[in-house]
């Protein structure tokens, strides 16, 4: 084998190694948020390169045989990566705890609505001034005219739809009406899948992820607001689980390679080398 050939195999075998070890970080990482509310896992894929084609082959005539292609096949680099919106179980939650069956996210702002990002984490609760609904990091839930602000009112909790009510253990309980003070609204895009991860389980807009529309609980496609429920991870920790395994197999089958291939240029240099 001349060295040329050699140096092409580690060289290869280099550019998979970058693509497998970005493909277990995705794995890792969907697996280290398995228990995190709201959490959307991250899917990828492979695609090849550097294809090596010798010659196309020819079509047999007369007394001439058919010849397949020569080609020594292709390399690999991570592909598409992108998020899974796929529905999360839901699971029990407190008052101010929502979850969103179906299409869209719930908008939070850190400066009153100027920049807003998105995320299906529906854990909530009132802020220490007791003005606002807030995320854990401190965001304020928005609605459609803007931060949902309590009015001051104590004894909060949601209500169908979204709607944020007050005196909400007397109406949970069935024994007093509850008083309207905001509603929640939820946000989609045409490319959901495009939006770009920006804190903890938060999004932020792309340039792929297309035109916002915004509306009310269960309004044209968007999905319904879930009151006193949390959506949990999505990640399929099976799923997760078997393709990182078979990551790690290709790894290994690829420092195989690479340790031949250096083994034997080590070997042509000592010859040369006399």
């Amino acid at each position: 084998m001349d060295t040329v050939g050699l140096l092409d195999i580690i060289r290869r075998s280099k550019n998979a190694m970058n693509a497998f070890d970005q493909s277990l970080r995705i794995h890792t990482n969907n697996g280290a948020n398995m228990a995190t509310t709201g959490y959307k896992a991250l899917k990828q894929s492979f695609k090849t390169v550097f294809n090596d084609v010798v010659n196309e082959g020819f079509q047999g005539t007369g007394f001439t045989g058919q010849v397949n292609p020569v080609q020594f096949g292709s390399g690999v680099s991570l592909g598409d990566v992108s998020l899974d919106f796929s529905q999360g179980a839901l699971g029990e939650g407190g008052a101010l705890d929502c979850a969103i069956s179906g299409r869209g996210l719930f908008m939070v702002s850190p400066d009153g609505g100027s920049t807003v990002y998105y995320t299906r984490n529906g854990s909530f609760h009132v802020d220490t001034t007791g003005q606002y609904i807030v995320d854990s990091s401190g965001r304020t839930l928005m609605g459609e005219s803007g931060p949902i602000s309590t009015g001051g009112a104590t004894d909060l909790g949601w209500g169908p739809d979204g709607v944020l009510l007050s005196n909400y253990t007397a109406y949970a309980d069935g024994t007093e009406e509850a008083q309207q003070i905001g509603q929640i609204a939820i946000a989609d895009f045409t490319n959901v899948e495009g939006m770009t991860q920006y804190d903890g389980t938060a999004l932020k807009e792309s340039l792929v992820s297309g035109a916002r529309s915004t509306g009310a609980s269960g309004t044209g496609s968007l999905g319904t607001i879930e009151p006193q429920a949390l959506e949990k991870s999505n990640v399929f920790y099976t799923g997760e689980t078997i393709d990182a395994i078979e990551v790690q197999r290709a790894m290994s089958a690829v420092l195989s390679a690479i340790k031949i291939a250096s083994d034997q240029i080590s070997q042509v240099i000592n010859k040369l080398m006399g």
